[in-house]
This record gives structure tokens, C-alpha cells and sequence, in this order.
């Protein structure tokens, strides 16, 4: 079969290595993680009753075309369709359909171009997380019948026998020797498991155009002990806490100011995230950031741990009702050059970002050394952070 490709039609991949970093699910759940990567030394996968043999056959003649982008896939796999349409079409209805997945393709492609890129693979697996390096061929394997009935004799009874065949990738470096503890790992890598990004999906990419998570993939170079440039201002530095530990931290500055936050996250609440009420006997003013409580007043706050915009804000504020007895912080990493505080200021919303709450936790040795501690970790964030603890110290 020969398939005619026009140089240009298609992106080549970047060579960027932030692109070679992805998570993997191992059967629902990750609940065959042990099975595959500690017991047999590989990966596997499903996708319906496709076989090996018919997968490497798409994937040697995606990877000759040298087009790799997933934007570039529906059109590689319509151009192979007309090639080669007996086969494919009854390839394709077994791996959507069966997989109940319209993207199963890109996720298969994408296992193992990544493989033959040197791409790390974090898997999540309860209080175990994997990190490793797959045959950098990239082909997959079948299991021959002594290996398949091995599998079925030790995993029917945790999983169900499926009629699924499953196909490997050897695993060429397991890190660690074996998983690390969650205890181990930072936050902002180890909540990844719960994101529905990376739950849902067989394999995800951590670095992807519409959400790059660029201090996950620094958490996961820091396990692999590679060398990192430092952080270099404070956003950035709040950047490498997870969303649960930017709420902790919020509240961890209002509490410092005798301020009671009955739950230091909210949860499923739409919103509100926390709410500070002042039994101090007096007014109490959070400065620089300008956050004034009232004796036994209240103020409620939304916690964002990204960058957002205009439009956004306006999302978050609709379904919340203007009472301007009660001021209503928003607090986020930053905001874009769209949004005009002065415009939130008048309905009783006011704005506070990453640069304004460093500053209040430049007052707050309590605070900076939780920082301090959280952050540990990130390469630069004890020259960042050190003096200025010493100095309130």
C-alpha cells in the first residue's frame, strides 16, 4: 500500500521535551498498575478487539508520513481509509465503537509516539504513583496463550474477564524502582489523579495548547531528579501549588488575622469557596490587599487558582446574587488585560491577584514559612522565600 503525502499538509511535532510527558490509565481504575508494571515489566491496553499487529500496521505508515499532531489525525486516518478501506473500516468501527471512544486513534497514536519520543508516563494507582519509560520502538505486543491465560487467571477476579484484547509495550526504566508513595509526591502533581482530564482518558498529555501544566511537569522532573532554572517571581511560585493548597493558603492568611473560616475549602458550593467572619471585637484590615471586615461582619471569597479573564469573571458572578452589605473577594493567579476592577469594585466584587496576595504574606512569617515548607521542592523557591522569612524572623 502507498499513500501519497504532501510535505506541508500536516505539522511536524515540537521538540519541545515539556511534550513528553503524559499520564496513562491501566484498566479502570489503574486497577491492574501492579499487574502490568511491577509484575510483568510492560503496559497494557485495550481499545476493543484490535490487534497488535493491525495497530503497528496504522502506526508505520502514520509515523512515515511524519505528521503527529492530533489536529492532523482525522485527516491521516481519512486519507489511509480510502487506501486501504476493507481493512480499516472494520479497524476503526471495532476501536470507536467497542472503545466507546471517537478519539481512541489519538490516544493510541499518541501511547506510542511518546514511546518512541522518551516520553515519561505517570501512572496513578491509589497511594502509588509510577513514572516510567516505554520501548522506545513503540510497537505494540501481543500476548502470546501461556501469557494471556496467565493474565486472565490473575486478574478475572478483580476485574471481570473482558473480551477485550490487551496489547503491551515493554517498560524500559520504572523509576523509583516501583511506585512512589502519594506522601512523596507534590501536590500539584498527585491531584491530577482526580482531574477529569486525566481520570477519564487512557492516555492524556500534561502539556496540551488549551492547559499546560507546566508545574505538574516540573513536580514529575523533580522525582526524576533532573536539573531545572530556578522560579523567578512570586506568581510563579504560586503556580506550583495545587488548587487545594492556593484555597489552604487564603485561609491560612485570614485565620492569621484571628479571622474564623469555618471550612478552608468550598468544596461542591458554586459560588462561594470561604467565607471569614470577625468575632475580634474590632474592625480587622488585611493590608496591602485592602480587605476590610467589619466588627461581627462577614466577607465571602472565590478562589481561582489560574489566569482568567473578563468573560470569565462575568460566568462566576451571574449566578451570584449582588448584596453589597457583604463584600465578595475573587481571588486568581492573575487577571488579563480585559478586566477592569474598578468595574467589579461597584458591584461590591473586588479582585485580588497572586502579586497583591504575596504581598500580604510578606507581613505573615506564619504564612511565609508554610509557603516556605509547601513549596520546598520547586528549584529557586528557598531564594525566593528564605530572606524574606529571616527578616520577619
Amino acid at each position: 500500500m502507498s499513500l501519497d503525502y504532501k510535505r506541508g499538509d500536516y505539522v511536524n511535532p515540537t521538540t519541545s521535551p515539556d511534550y513528553n510527558y503524559y499520564t496513562l490509565k491501566l484498566h479502570s481504575g489503574n486497577r491492574l498498575a501492579k499487574y502490568w508494571l511491577v509484575d510483568q515489566g510492560k503496559i497494557g491496553i485495550y481499545f476493543g478487539n484490535i490487534t497488535a499487529e493491525e495497530i503497528n500496521k496504522v502506526y508505520k505508515e502514520y509515523a512515515r508520513s511524519g505528521f503527529f499532531k492530533n489536529r492532523d489525525l482525522n485527516g491521516f486516518l481519512t486519507e489511509f481509509n480510502k487506501q486501504s478501506k476493507q481493512d480499516f473500516d472494520r479497524i476503526r468501527e471495532d476501536i470507536e465503537k467497542k472503545a466507546g471512544k471517537k478519539d481512541a486513534w489519538t490516544q493510541v497514536l499518541g501511547i506510542m509516539q511518546g514511546a518512541k519520543d522518551g516520553g515519561w508516563f505517570i501512572t496513578f494507582d491509589g497511594f502509588d504513583i509510577y513514572i516510567y519509560q516505554l520501548d522506545k520502538e513503540g510497537l505494540f505486543e501481543k500476548l502470546e496463550e501461556g501469557e494471556l491465560a496467565d493474565y486472565h487467571a490473575k486478574n478475572d477476579s478483580i476485574i471481570g474477564k473482558i473480551d477485550e484484547v490487551p496489547k503491551t509495550i515493554k517498560v524500559t526504566t520504572l523509576e523509583n524502582d516501583g511506585p512512589f508513595d502519594v506522601s512523596q509526591v507534590p501536590r500539584v502533581l498527585s491531584s491530577l489523579s482526580s482531574h477529569i482530564y486525566h481520570a477519564k482518558r487512557t492516555f492524556a498529555p500534561l502539556n496540551t495548547k488549551r492547559n499546560i501544566k507546566k508545574s505538574a511537569i516540573r513536580a514529575v522532573k523533580y522525582l526524576l531528579r533532573k536539573e531545572q532554572n530556578p522560579v523567578e517571581n512570586c506568581v510563579d511560585l504560586l503556580d506550583h501549588l495545587d488548587p487545594v493548597e492556593f484555597e489552604t493558603l487564603v485561609s491560612i492568611i485570614l485565620s492569621e488575622k484571628k479571622l474564623h473560616v469555618p471550612a478552608w475549602r468550598g468544596g461542591n458550593l458554586k459560588t462561594i469557596d470561604l467565607i471569614a467572619r470577625n468575632f475580634t471585637g474590632d474592625k480587622v484590615e488585611l493590608k496591602p490587599i485592602e480587605i476590610v471586615i467589619p466588627k461581627d461582619g462577614l466577607c465571602t471569597f472565590q478562589i481561582k487558582h489560574k489566569k482568567i479573564g473578563k468573560d470569565e469573571i462575568d460566568k462566576l458572578l451571574q449566578a451570584r446574587r449582588s448584596n453589597r452589605d457583604i463584600k465578595h473577594y475573587l481571588v486568581a493567579l492573575e487577571f488579563d488585560d480585559s478586566v477592569d476592577a474598578s468595574k467589579y469594585n461597584e458591584r461590591g466584587v473586588y479582585l485580588i491577584d497572586g502579586k497583591k496576595l504575596f504581598d500580604a504574606i510578606r507581613t505573615e512569617p506564619e504564612v511565609l514559612l508554610w509557603l516556605q515548607r509547601s513549596l520546598k521542592w520547586v528549584t529557586g523557591a528557598s531564594d525566593l522565600l528564605t530572606p524574606i522569612v529571616s527578616k520577619q524572623g
